[in-house]
């Protein structure tokens, strides 16, 4: 969270209505639906949404970005937090996972099984989940997660465990409870860019949710020219780099394809688009 306190703070602090769109803000844009994409490369926000991701910074980390120059821990001098500062809300539930079934229907867990229905998400301490026996499908966008019930699934994931990723820590306490579990099957959804790609490969998933005609998008294609961010795909050319050297051979022709058309897609304009998603395999379990 660090980096986005830093970016909205620095935002807030220059009185800008435009961003430069790297990775941090087309994350923020992505998961908060903040701002508009200009074909100059930057994100345009207004006011409200300014005051939005003030609001946003503040309650995800317990300190105003207006207040404070950086969070606890960044500067040199090492900052304490100021007197009578109330921590943040991610230290009360920082650890759990959260969870949903596709389609709806029980979770098992350790203590009991729990019902989750459509418009809600389970929160779970790591310890009581179990996964041993599950198809999984762990999804980086925390939008499509809280809206699971829209997402249009490939028969193979009908009734999949949906996890949200989350980040930095999150992240790896999730891929801790996989690599110990073993899912029958553990499927990621990422963006469909160079960095989603790379994200992926290195969360050794057993496959990749991508855009089943992704051989046919390219700049003749309606959604491809409504939708691609080719600004963002010049931005991840180091991530590109990484999986041309270290993919699995059977992504060779869909990352050729991705470099040809510099394409960098989100997640949630495939699942906005209804655009119809398919299991790329990156093992030979499947």
């Amino acid at each position: 969270m660090r980096k986005e306190f830093e970016a909205v703070r620095e935002l807030l602090m220059r009185g800008t209505r435009q961003v430069k769109l790297n990775d941090v803000w087309y994350d923020i844009h992505r998961r908060l639906k903040v701002g508009e994409v200009t074909n100059r490369g930057t994100l345009a926000l207004n006011e409200d949404e300014k005051g939005q991701l003030r609001f946003w910074v503040k309650d995800e980390t317990g300190i105003d970005p207006l207040q404070r120059e950086h969070l606890p821990g960044a500067s040199k001098n090492g900052t304490a937090q100021l007197q009578f500062q109330k921590p943040s809300p991610r230290a009360v539930f920082g650890r759990m996972l959260r969870l949903a079934r596709a389609g709806g229907g029980e979770i098992p867990l350790k203590t009991g099984s729990a019902r989750v229905p459509s418009g809600a998400m389970l929160s779970v301490e790591p310890e009581y989940i179990d996964l041993s026996s599950e198809v999984v499908l762990v999804v980086d966008n925390g939008s499509l997660v809280r809206d699971w019930s829209n997402l249009h699934l490939p028969k193979e994931l009908s009734s999949a465990v949906i996890i949200f990723r989350g980040q930095e820590r999150d992240a790896v306490t999730l891929m801790s409870v996989i690599d110990e579990q073993r899912p029958k099957l553990n499927v990621g959804f990422y963006d469909f860019t160079p960095e989603g790609m790379k994200m992926g490969l290195l969360a050794e998933h057993d496959a990749l949710l991508i855009p089943a005609r992704w051989i046919e998008m390219g700049p003749a294609d309606g959604f491809f020219q409504a939708n691609n961010h080719t600004e963002l795909f010049t931005s991840q050319v180091e991530a590109l780099v990484y999986l041309q050297e270290f993919a699995p051979k059977a992504l060779h022709p869909l990352l050729a394809h991705m470099k040809s058309h510099k394409m960098a897609l989100a997640q949630e304009d495939l699942v906005k688009q209804e655009e119809r998603l398919l299991l790329m395999p990156l093992k030979t379990v499947m």
